[in-house]
């Protein structure tokens, strides 16, 4: 759901100041987790990594996806988006030396022509010479997103979920603050009810979404992790239906159910 709240806050607020606010908050309630962890009791290697985690998975996703937002319409970014199951794939064949079948590689091709068609009125923008530098900062973030699923499933398997996904969040958290919040000018605060909003966006969507992302990392090996990521337009489309009124067209039906064919044959359920 995190795609349709994002089209709701950035219409009447800075998009840099939307992500502060969400991923301070998320710091703010992963804190108990984070204390539980004690990550200042792991070995030096562990806490560079896990630091590293934080910021491909916060400021290395969201900065580089803000700033190629400026100029791609939605549905550009929405196939750039597209691209974070096949870096999680590839770097987890190169570092991982996962095994890439047949169907995986199937049922992903499906799966990412039914997000293209889902997004095919935002490919022309992603073609366009004077983009060009924004599709870089779009993939950039997708591409940070896969490292950060690769690198953190091994500190996921060994300390557990919870504990590792405190760290992530509450380390992610505060580069993000200072990264972005010396930059932010002072009118774009929000309001406190606006504050209030993405706190309760940021308890679900980051630590609870970021909780489960981390459980199934430990659990499954990337080349059927990753694939997953193609129901987010899914649930994008369901969301905008039911909380924008958004019109649902028979493309759009069309194409979620081709996403939700190739993802099955990926996971091997048909």
């Amino acid at each position: 759901m995190v795609p349709v709240a994002l089209r709701y806050f950035i219409t009447f607020l800075d998009p840099f100041a939307f992500s502060t606010i969400r991923f301070a908050t998320s710091a703010f309630f992963a804190l108990p987790f984070f204390v539980y962890a004690r990550p200042w009791t792991w070995p030096a290697r562990d806490v560079a990594r896990v630091t590293l985690c934080g910021f491909l998975a916060l400021p290395g996703l969201n900065i580089p996806n803000v700033l190629a937002a400026r100029t791609i319409p939605a549905g550009g970014i929405g196939l750039i988006t597209a691209t974070e199951p096949i870096f999680i794939i590839l770097f987890g064949l190169i570092a991982l030396r996962a095994s890439l079948t047949w169907r995986i590689a199937i049922g992903a091709a499906i799966a990412l022509a039914g997000v293209t068609l889902t997004m095919s009125h935002g490919t022309a923008a992603l073609l366009d010479a004077d983009n060009l530098g924004n599709v870089g900062f779009g993939l950039l973030g997708a591409a940070s997103w896969g490292a950060f699923t690769v690198i953190g499933a091994p500190l996921a398997r060994k300390y557990g979920a919870y504990r590792y996904t405190g760290a992530v969040l509450v380390m992610g958290g505060a580069i993000t603050v200072a990264l972005l919040a010396p930059i932010l000018p002072a009118d774009s605060w929000p309001a406190p009810a606006v504050f209030g909003q993405i706190a309760i966006l940021s308890l679900f969507s980051s630590v609870l979404g970021f909780l489960l992302w981390n459980h199934g990392a430990s659990l499954m090996p990337p080349q059927l992790i990753g694939p997953l990521l193609y129901l987010i337009p899914v649930f994008g489309i369901i969301g905008g239906l039911v909380f924008l009124g958004e019109p649902l067209t028979w493309q759009m039906a069309l194409a979620g159910g081709v996403i939700l064919g190739g993802v099955a044959i990926g996971e091997g359920r048909i």
